[in-house]
């Protein structure tokens, strides 16, 4: 019973410090799992004769103890963002604690950080530095000055939300061009021992196998990340083995229960074993950088070694419900994580609805293992479609066939690793054994991804939805026998892949110094127009595929160009190559086809991609929704002086459905804007204005016969054309209209007609 209890307790925390720090999806989250604890827990732990009301109170203190937690801890991050934001420099002291290299950057990670700026001092929980060299250990102490970087926000649906991420790891600030004043270093630091430990053994790594497989090897074996190739990185997370690259439970029980059961062997007593084992994964753990999955891997271990010392039964939801509580009181902030809700959910998976499963499974072993890990990924199947937008459907065969190999992977790695320091080639031939393992992990992902329907892009689940999905697998699984709970677990999952159409809607997506427009008709057809940058690297990866996974768009119709240059089509080049699926590339029958032109031609011949070409005049779509091409023309195409210019031969649409007209001018310059069909376009709703803002485009002549309600630029914060001109805008604004910049509030979206 108190092992129940405690897990109510610690989600009853969870729920207030959740509403403390105003995260409401957090909070339905955690209703729904305390609400699933009472409906199994309560009649089988509560009866009248044992007091229920002393654990009522209890439970009451937990919801207000997760409250006074979260709310104390969000008024302190307040007031140490409005330092923040108020200062351009700012004097700081902090402990090197950890450091690593991205993208041949240096970045120190400080704690203990006493932070300076307009007459106030603050402690900061840690923060990031980036320095001019690596030459420091850890340990070091500086004091000095530096400029504040902010973090940056998502810019579009999906996209990566460097502030809230950093924030839910404690790093509240980074600084750049730092001045330092004064560096204490310790004369021994463990830390930096464990540093040099890792960086040797990675250079065996780098010795003895090739470039890919030894990047790989660092990872799993040391979780050292810096020689990891994106593109084998993308592959393990494409086809659901992300988690092998994450030092966490797997990792923790195969060193800890290798060592505790040689000590144990050796006649050493079980507080001596499980002392100097638990001593030496936490050494293990600081080496590879202590993660969050780590560090919940590390406390469920050490919660199991007390177990055995004390005789007690150790129950894997207890130590899950220790770590949160442990983890979290340190950070509240943890709880938006996204690595600390995966972690989390699939210990959680394993030990409820994945035990569930297995235990009504036959006695056949591997039928068992397969049901624990269909049960593992149902419970984490909302989380990653949150997270990810998109599933990997054979991860399930995938990890059946790859995970009893992992033990042997790490084991020889780190055997190989060691050995290697001594003697290179004796290390070497142990490797061999990983270059043949990481062969097959590399060819089997890769042959998966080949497979029909590997990937399913799902979109972003809405709370309702993940809420009902799991109430009807915790009703399915607990309370339901063989047929019905198949068809539970059915309904469950496809309720959770509904993506509603039924409305119109467009989004100017913010993509630096560029272009890109989506916009989707009631009958739920896609459209896209241009998707390129020239300041924003890898735009399609990182800004334009997100956000269409995000909003569970599986496929384009129509993807529009307006013209080639770069900071319109990089983007779209990006999207085929990755494979997105898109049913018809269009172009102006005058597009001027030059080298950008002939490689997205090329490109589209190899994904099979259909071109088509429009003529002024040229009209296109839906029952509801209408597009109409209305330049370039033959005239422009005759003229020397224009049919060169990739911008002055833009491809204008003119997007209309029931209350709504949107003009889309690419690059277009005030000349050829002049030369538009004016008079039929008349007024219009959202005009995107052409070429950034640009002072030679938006026509006080165009401007007064369209007199746009809204006006959109998009175009990047700092660029070095000064694009949004102020001549423009001054034109802009003489028609009335309202302006939003995407360099300022990000995607702009119009639902609805406005």
């Amino acid at each position: 019973m108190t092992k129940r209890i405690l897990c109510q307790f610690v989600t009853l925390f969870l729920l207030g410090m959740g509403i403390g720090l105003c995260h409401q999806w957090i909070c339905a989250v955690g209703a729904v799992l305390f609400l699933g604890y009472l409906l199994w827990h309560i009649p089988r732990t509560w009866s009248p004769g044992k007091g229920p009301g002393a654990i009522c109170l209890i439970a009451a203190l937990c919801l207000i103890l997760g409250l006074w937690r979260g709310g104390s801890y969000e008024s302190a991050c307040k007031e140490l963002d409005e330092l923040v934001s108020t200062s351009q420099t700012i004097s700081f002291q902090g402990k090197l604690y950890k450091k690593e290299i991205q993208s041949e950057r240096t970045i120190y990670y400080l704690q203990d950080v006493i932070l300076q700026g307009e007459g106030q001092v603050m402690n900061c929980p840690a923060l990031l530095l980036y320095p001019d060299s690596d030459d420091d250990s850890i340990g070091t102490i500086f004091v000095g000055k530096a400029t504040i970087k902010p973090f940056e926000n998502k810019k579009n649906d999906g996209n990566f939300d460097q502030e809230s991420y950093y924030k839910s790891n404690g790093i509240f600030v980074q600084l750049v061009k730092p001045e330092i004043y004064r560096r204490i270093v310790p004369k021994w630091d463990l830390r930096q021992q464990l540093y040099v430990l890792k960086k040797r053994i990675s250079h065996v790594y780098e010795f003895s196998l090739p470039a890919e497989e030894s990047g790989i090897m660092a990872t799993i074996a040391m979780g050292d990340k810096e020689s990891l190739e994106p593109e084998a990185k993308d592959l393990f997370r494409m086809a659901g083995l992300s988690h092998i690259l994450v030092i966490s439970g797997l990792h923790i029980s195969v060193v800890g229960m290798a060592l505790y059961g040689l000590l144990r062997k050796m006649k050493l007593g079980f507080a001596i074993a499980g002392g100097v084992s638990f001593g030496m994964v936490t050494l293990y753990a600081i080496m590879c950088g202590m993660g969050n999955a780590t560090l919940r891997a590390v406390i469920m271990y050490g919660v199991m070694l007390l177990g055995e010392v004390l005789g007690s039964a150790y129950d894997s939801l207890t130590a899950l419900s220790f770590a949160a509580l442990v983890m979290v009181w340190g950070n509240p902030l943890l709880i938006q994580n996204t690595g600390f809700w995966l972690s989390f959910a699939a210990v959680l998976g394993v030990v409820t609805i994945g035990k569930q499963i297995s235990d009504k499974a036959t006695c056949n072993p591997v039928v068992q293992q397969v049901s624990t890990m269909l049960g593992v990924q149902l419970v984490l199947l909302p989380l990653l479609a949150m997270f990810y937008y998109e599933i990997p459907l054979y991860s399930v065969i995938l990890n059946l066939l790859l995970l009893p190999f992992v033990g042997v992977l790490l084991g020889v790695g780190l055997l190989g690793g060691i050995l290697g320091l001594f003697l290179p080639f004796l290390g070497k031939i142990v490797l061999s054994v990983c270059h043949f393992l990481i062969y097959g992990y590399e060819c089997l992902a890769d042959a998966s991804l080949h497979l029909p329907g590997a990937r399913q892009i799902i979109g972003c689940p809405r709370p309702w939805q993940i809420i009902v999905f799991y109430i009807i697998l915790y009703i399915a699984c607990y309370r339901w026998q063989q047929w019905k709970r198949f068809v539970g677990i059915v309904v469950a999952l496809m309720l959770l892949c509904v993506s509603p159409h039924g409305r119109f809607e467009m989004d100017v997506l913010d993509v630096g110094q560029g272009d890109a427009i989506f916009w989707q008709s009631e009958e739920g057809v896609t459209f896209f127009a241009d998707g390129g940058s020239s300041d924003v690297k890898q735009v399609g990866k990182y800004r334009i595929l997100p956000f269409l996974k995000y909003r569970g768009i599986r496929k384009i119709d129509y993807w529009f160009v307006s013209h080639t240059d770069e900071d319109h089509i990089s983007g779209l080049l990006e999207c085929m190559q990755q494979g997105y699926p898109i049913k018809r590339l269009v172009f102006s029958s005058y597009v001027v086809k030059d080298d950008n032109y002939r490689e997205l031609v090329e490109e589209a011949n190899r994904q099979r991609i259909p071109i088509s070409y429009m003529r002024e005049g040229m009209r296109c779509g839906t029952e509801s929704l209408g597009i109409t091409c209305l330049a370039p023309d033959k005239r422009d195409s005759a003229t020397p002086d224009v049919c060169g210019d990739p911008n002055a031969m833009s491809m204008v649409l003119l997007v209309e459905t029931e209350g709504f007209r949107a003009l889309l001018t690419g690059d277009l310059t005030a000349e050829q804007e002049r030369n538009l069909p004016l008079d039929e376009i008349g007024v219009v709703d959202v005009y995107k204005a052409s070429h950034h803002g640009s002072n030679s485009s938006s026509s006080q002549e165009m401007l007064d016969v369209i007199r746009p309600r809204v006006t959109v630029i998009s175009c990047a914060l700092h660029n070095r054309y000064g694009h949004p001109g102020e001549d423009a805008l001054r034109r802009i604004r003489r028609t009335g209209s309202r302006i939003l910049y995407t360099m300022d509030s990000g995607q702009v979206t119009i639902r609805d007609g406005y």
